[in-house]
C-alpha cells in the first residue's frame, strides 16, 4: 500500500505531534509511506518513510493566533495536495489540515481517513461555549470557518479515526454512520521504576495539564475547598491558562494546593502522589489518564476525558461540572488507601496493553484492509 500521511504541525514533537509520530512507527514496516509535515523533531520519521517538509507561511505581527491559524492550514493542504496522485492508495490527514487534499484524493479514487483527536467540532464547540457564558467570558473559541472546514473534512473523508468512546458517541450524535468510523484509543509509554506502593502519610491528590475551564479544573478545585481534608494536598501540574488567574485567585488562600507549573516528565510526580483527578469537560483521549493508569494511580475522571478507565475497577468516572461527585469519589479514596492501591493496580494492569506499537499496528492493519478491499472493488 501507498500511504501518504500528512501533519500539519511539528511530527514528533509534543502532543498531537508525539501521537502522530508513534502512531506510524509500524506503518513504515508494512506499507511504503511517505510523511508530509511542517516540521520534524529530531529522530522521527521511521527510517524508511520518504518525508516531504511543508514551509508554514510567515505570521504577520498583526494577524491573530486563530487567524494565523487558519491560514496556515489552507497553506499546508493546498501544499500537500499536489502530492496526492493516483499513486497513493491511502491519505491519511488530521482534522483542519486536509479539506483541498480529501476533494482531491476523491476525484483519483484514492482512500481517506481523517483523524480527530477531540469531540466533534460541533460538541466541542457547544461545550466550551457553555462554559465561557457560564463564567462570564466573552470569547470566541474558534473562528466559524474553521469550524465549518473541520466538519466539512468528515463529511468528504472515507473514514474519521476517534481515539476514545467519548469521541465516537460525539460523532454518533451528529448523524456519521458507525462503519465510517474507526476506533482507536491512544498508547502510553511508560516507566518501569515507577512504584505503586504509596508509603507517605500525606494523601497527594494529582491534576497534570493546562490549568483552565476546559480541563475543568475550577471544578476540582471547588471540591477541595468543600472536602477539607487533614494531611492532604491537592497538586496542579500545568501552566495557567490566559484568562483563568482570575479564577484560580478565589482558591490561592486554599490549604494544601501546590501549584508547581508545567512538569517535564511527569513520572517522578505521578510515583509521589496517592490519586489522580482530571475532570476535563472536553478531550479526545487525555493521555495524562493513560500516564497515571500506568504509574498505578487510581483515576477520577470524566466520560468525556476519553479515558480507558473503567468505573469502579480503576478509578471512577464521574460527571462533569460537578464538584460534589467528586468529593464523594476522592472521599472513598482518602478513607479507604487499600481500595485506592486496588484500583491503581487494577489500573495498571489494562492499560499495559494499550502500547504505542498496538496503536500503530492498529492502524497498519486498517490501512492493509482497506488495501483488501479496493482489491475486491478492482476484481
Amino acid at each position: 500500500m501507498n500511504v501518504l500521511y500528512s501533519f500539519g504541525a511539528r511530527f514528533g514533537g509534543t502532543g498531537i505531534g508525539r501521537i502522530a509520530a508513534r502512531s506510524l512507527a509500524r506503518v513504515g514496516k508494512e506499507h511504503d509511506l511517505r510523511i508530509a509535515a511542517a516540521g520534524f523533531a529530531e529522530g522521527t520519521p521511521p527510517e524508511n518513510a520518504s518525508v516531504t517538509r511543508v514551509k508554514p507561511p510567515v505570521r504577520w505581527p498583526l494577524v491573530g493566533k486563530k487567524q494565523y491559524r487558519l491560514k496556515r492550514a489552507g497553506a499546508f493542504d493546498a501544499a500537500v495536495s499536489e502530492l496526492v496522485g493516483s499513486g497513493v492508495d491511502v491519505f491519511h490527514s488530521w482534522n483542519g489540515y486536509c479539506l483541498q487534499c480529501l476533494k482531491k484524493a476523491r476525484e483519483l479514487g484514492v482512500t481517506t481517513i481523517v483523524t480527530r483527536a477531540s469531540s466533534h467540532m460541533r460538541t466541542q464547540m457547544e461545550i466550551l461555549e457553555e462554559e465561557f457564558r457560564k463564567h462570564g467570558i466573552e470569547r470566541e473559541v474558534e473562528l466559524p470557518e474553521m469550524i465549518e472546514r473541520c466538519v466539512e473534512e468528515y463529511e468528504v473523508a472515507d473514514y474519521v479515526e476517534v481515539p476514545s468512546e467519548f469521541v465516537l458517541r460525539s460523532f454518533l450524535d451528529r448523524g456519521v454512520p458507525r462503519e465510517k468510523l474507526i476506533y482507536a484509543p491512544f498508547g502510553v509509554e511508560s516507566d518501569s521504576s515507577v512504584q505503586t506502593g504509596r508509603s507517605s502519610e500525606v494523601f497527594r491528590l494529582l491534576f497534570v495539564g493546562r490549568i483552565g475551564l476546559r480541563k475543568g479544573t475550577h471544578y476540582l478545585l471547588e471540591a477541595w475547598k468543600k472536602l477539607g481534608l487533614p494531611n492532604a494536598e491537592l497538586v496542579l501540574a500545568g501552566n495557567v491558562e490566559p484568562g483563568f488567574e482570575k479564577i484560580l485567585q478565589q482558591y490561592r488562600s486554599l490549604e494544601g494546593v501546590v501549584l508547581p507549573g508545567f512538569v517535564k516528565g511527569p513520572f517522578a510526580t505521578y510515583a509521589g502522589s496517592s490519586a489522580f483527578a482530571f475532570p476535563s469537560l472536553e478531550e479526545g483521549s487525555a493521555l495524562v489518564t493513560y500516564e497515571a493508569m500506568s504509574a498505578g494511580l487510581p483515576v477520577v475522571t470524566t466520560f468525556n476525558s476519553g479515558s480507558l478507565v473503567r468505573d469502579g475497577l480503576d478509578g471512577f468516572i464521574v460527571p462533569i461540572r460537578d464538584a460534589d461527585a467528586i468529593c464523594e469519589k476522592v472521599t472513598r479514596l482518602y478513607e479507604n488507601r487499600d481500595l485506592a492501591r486496588e484500583m491503581g493496580s487494577s489500573g495498571r494492569e489494562l492499560i499495559g496493553e494499550y502500547t504505542w506499537e498496538r496503536y500503530s499496528r492498529t492502524l497498519a492493519e486498517h490501512y492493509r484492509d482497506i488495501g483488501e478491499t479496493r482489491s475486491g472493488a478492482r476484481s
